[in-house]
């Protein structure tokens, strides 16, 4: 009973900060900030003298931004990079993020000389839906020319509320024409699938005496287009995830997954992922496992010290094992677990100097499982985590409370700022050209399928 209480008592006392956003003045906004940092970051050392900010500014606060501001220059004296006071606008950004879409008309502008024009049109979206095509160029937004402006002055005119409608003057071809795009919203989907198979021997046009080299045909996906014939094995599924910063990444990566239920091998693309929910991390994990531990957090608590909270998959679930106080291995049921789509097949993962924080955290993962191999160039080193708390009024601190070990004990680092321990990859290779990632000159791709061909042949 007395373990049931205290751990009761835990979650009240903890809830509060997640939970509870009071409408506050200006001078309870700033005191709001000084106590969830001093209450909730993870290296006490840094709160030196801070007793000294409490009331440094009441006398100088009278209206909200006064308070912003200078809670924004306490916050900066705690010297810790991913610690910061977002405002609500940044908060609402960031929750926009997470859920995988953005209001707006779905296009990435580019400048050609003077000229603006669309780079990229979102698939699904309404720039989409209304018929723009990629290469497109502006001529004029709601009447305006826009031949002097900026892309981020044509960003910026482009946004505005669901529903409301822009109307577009776009010339195609040496052709202009008229367009009505109603704004809503834009899916962001962070996984990219594609399948491939090696062919073997000289490429077209190469001499004999030349060494052979591993080309890839692609058998579905978006770089190379479609071949007519797929070998009956060899096939290599390839996954790009661009971050965990997504609610739905697992179920991203669990529909890619199912695409490519019929591949031989997997290529996970974690190159360039920064990171993001470590939720997130932990269900795609359970997409290749069937149990084990995932990672080992140690959280700063707001009444004082740590729980160190071990997080397992199990074959039903996802399950946390507490440990604070009176709680010893005290078990949480979590999350109910995605499936093992991997079903014992090879799986390499690509990684490199900006492989970060959740993306290190499902690397290691699958790495101390006994899952996959790392092909690529040591990871960042963030073992370090964030959490958004309430201030007030919509405004959140972005707080460094929580320190992430991998299954095998290593603590990652806090991103250099003391200490940088990234993974070290298995095969070392370095990037060579600026061919595109997945495509038949990225090199380091390249080796994870020669790595993986090979891993077939030698399988019982």
């Amino acid at each position: 009973m007395a373990v049931l209480l205290a751990a009761a008592a835990i979650v009240l006392s903890y809830a509060h900060y997640f939970i509870y956003d009071p409408h506050v003045t200006p001078v309870e906004l700033y005191h709001n900030t000084w106590s969830v940092a001093r209450d909730n970051i993870y290296d006490q050392s840094r709160l030196k003298d801070w007793d000294q900010w409490e009331h440094k500014y009441d006398h100088l606060i009278k209206t909200e931004d006064d308070a912003l501001k200078y809670a924004s220059e306490m916050v900066e004296h705690l010297d810790e990079s991913y610690t910061k006071l977002l405002t609500a606008s940044i908060v609402e950004r960031d929750k926009e993020r997470a859920d995988g879409h953005y209001i707006g008309v779905g296009v990435e502008l580019a400048a050609r000389g003077s000229q603006l024009t669309l780079k990229r049109v979102v698939p699904g979206g309404p720039a989409d839906l209304a018929g723009l095509k990629d290469g497109d160029d502006f001529v004029s937004l709601d009447g305006k020319d826009v031949s002097a402006w900026s892309i981020a002055m044509l960003s910026d005119a482009l946004k505005g509320e669901d529903g409301q409608t822009v109307t577009l003057v776009m010339r195609r071809e040496g052709k202009d024409f008229s367009v009505t795009v109603t704004r809503g919203q834009v899916p962001q989907s962070v996984v990219k699938t594609l399948e491939v198979a090696p062919i073997h021997g000289l490429p077209p046009g190469k001499k004999k005496g030349r060494l052979p080299v591993t080309r890839l045909q692609v058998i579905d996906g978006t770089a190379g287009g479609a071949t007519p014939a797929a070998p009956a094995t060899g096939r290599v599924g390839y996954i790009r995830i661009e971050t965990f910063d997504q609610w739905s990444v697992h179920s991203q990566v669990q529909e890619a997954m199912e695409k490519l239920a019929n591949v031989d091998a997997l290529v996970i693309d974690l190159r360039d992922n920064p990171g993001g929910f470590i939720h997130e991390a932990v269900r795609t994990a359970a997409l290749f496992m069937d149990e084990g531990n995932v990672t080992n957090i140690n959280l700063r608590m707001p009444k004082g010290g740590y729980m160190l909270t071990h997080v397992n998959i199990t074959r039903s679930q996802i399950l946390l094992k507490a440990n604070y106080g009176l709680l010893r291995d005290f078990p949480v049921p979590l999350l109910q677990r995605p499936p093992n789509l991997l079903k014992g097949r090879p799986v390499v993962l690509l990684v490199n100097g900006n492989s970060a924080s959740a993306a290190e955290m499902f690397s290691a993962a699958l790495i101390d499982n006994g899952v996959a191999t790392a092909i690529g160039t040591t990871t960042f080193g963030k073992g370090i985590g964030q959490t958004y708390l309430p201030i007030g009024n919509g405004h959140k601190l972005r707080i460094t409370h929580l320190r992430a070990f991998t299954p095998a004990g290593t603590f990652l680092g806090d991103a250099g700022q003391t200490i940088s321990n990234g993974i070290k990859p298995a095969i070392r290779l370095e990037k060579v050209g600026w061919g595109a990632y997945g495509s038949v000159n990225d090199n380091q791709f390249q080796e994870a399928v020669r790595f993986l061909e090979q891993k077939l042949k030698t399988a019982p």
